[in-house]
């Protein structure tokens, strides 16, 4: 396993060692880390006072290179904006890249915090500026997973959070190296959660190469990252003797080999917005114009009154309409999940859909009966705004 160095220049500077692998820190670092982070940090809360028992006990402090520089375009991170990442797959890996990356950045933020308050940072090095850059990823990798904001072409290629995942396996080794076995041990519950997480990151990168998207340099970010984690796992193996099976970058790679021997031709890219979007139009057309012919040729051509069955068959295709609209309407509206030219269209688009909804059932009843069928029209701006 080829062995990484911090790329930024080192002091002789010492700290004592955060216990950042569990207890309050962790589980404070942000507002927005999810449960199930916060719940295996809290898990392993208990370390923390035997690891600072230990140091007192022995009345030394362990010595460490100097902090990296740690600072991330967080801007570049995820975005509400357009350029961002379009097609589902490639949305699917940096998500699953986001939920990894996002440990070493919680870990990063304790560390630089743990600096500050004892004012042992590197020479030159700002912490405040720093753990504010930190701080500002954290927030735009938590959006990006949260769905708030969409992840950037230019994050799938950064190589920025090397420095962070590289930070992380220093202080993991020689912290752990300073504790006993068994308060090593607890952390296995979070390196189970990273190992998961790998898993996913290695099946969406599998469906990247599928659909022949995969960048050379998206696989030498993913590389680099990888090669970290894997040191680490390799650490705590040898350090407690406990094996936690993960996928390396290794088997990631023939999974890869395999997926280059896929031609584009065997590939029909579903979930493309074109794909789909042609022909729902096309049955749309097949259908709604026939139907409205027979419909045409078999009205009585005269209202009709709400005491006719066929009022409350309109009624309810309407109303299950409109409800479709609100389903759809609420969580963009609350989001802003779309943005620019995109919203405005959308929204006029389901603006014409729910005035149709509603109109539908007067137009039964003080127009030609055949006019009703407006609520067809309906439902289908409505699939257009879902494509």
């Amino acid at each position: 396993m080829p062995h990484h160095t911090a790329e930024t220049p080192t002091s002789n500077a010492t700290f004592t060692v955060p216990n950042t692998l569990s207890g309050p820190k962790f589980t404070h670092a942000t507002a927005s880390t999810t449960p199930s982070v916060i719940s295996v940090a809290g898990a392993l809360g208990e370390s923390v006072h035997v690891t600072r028992s230990n140091r007192h006990r022995r009345k030394k402090k362990i010595e460490y290179s100097g902090l990296p520089q740690l600072s991330f375009p967080a801007q570049r991170i995820s975005t509400r904006n357009v350029p961002y990442l379009q097609h589902p797959t490639l949305k699917n890996l940096a998500f699953a890249l986001a939920k990894i990356d996002r440990y070493s950045l919680i870990y990063s933020k304790t560390v630089l915090e743990d600096a500050k308050a004892t004012r042992t940072p590197s020479p030159g090095m700002n912490c405040a500026v720093e753990l504010a850059a930190v701080e500002a990823a954290i927030a735009q990798i938590t959006n990006g997973i949260e769905g708030l904001t969409h992840f950037t072409e230019s994050y799938l290629r950064s190589l920025e959070f090397l420095k962070s995942w590289k930070l992380k396996r220093s202080k993991f080794i020689a912290h752990w190296r300073s504790l006993p076995v068994k308060e090593v041990a607890r952390n296995e519950n979070l390196l189970k959660l990273i190992a998961k997480d790998l898993s996913q990151l290695s099946k969406a990168l599998v469906e990247v190469a599928q659909y022949k998207m995969l960048e050379q340099a998206y696989k030498d970010a993913l590389n680099d990252r990888w090669n970290v984690i894997i040191e680490i796992f390799d650490s705590f193996s040898l350090l407690t003797g406990i094996q936690i099976p993960v996928p390396t970058w290794i088997e990631a790679a023939a999974q890869l080999t395999e997926m280059q021997l896929i031609t584009s031709s065997q590939v029909l890219d579903l979930d493309c917005t074109s794909t789909l979007m042609w022909p729902t139009f096309l049955e749309i057309v097949l259908l709604a114009l026939p139907t409205f012919a027979l419909a045409y040729q078999h009205s009585s051509h005269k209202p009709e009154t709400i005491q006719d069955a066929d009022f409350w068959f309109q009624v309810q295709a309407s109303s299950m309409t409109f409800l479709g609209l609100l389903i759809m309407g609420i969580p963009m509206w609350k989001e802003r999940m779309l943005s620019g030219y995109v919203w405005y269209w959308t929204w006029g688009a389901m603006s014409i859909s729910g005035a149709c909804s509603f109109s539908a059932p007067v137009i039964y009843c003080y127009a030609p009966i055949e006019w009703a069928s407006l609520g067809i029209v309906a439902g289908a701006l409505q699939a257009f705004v879902t494509l």
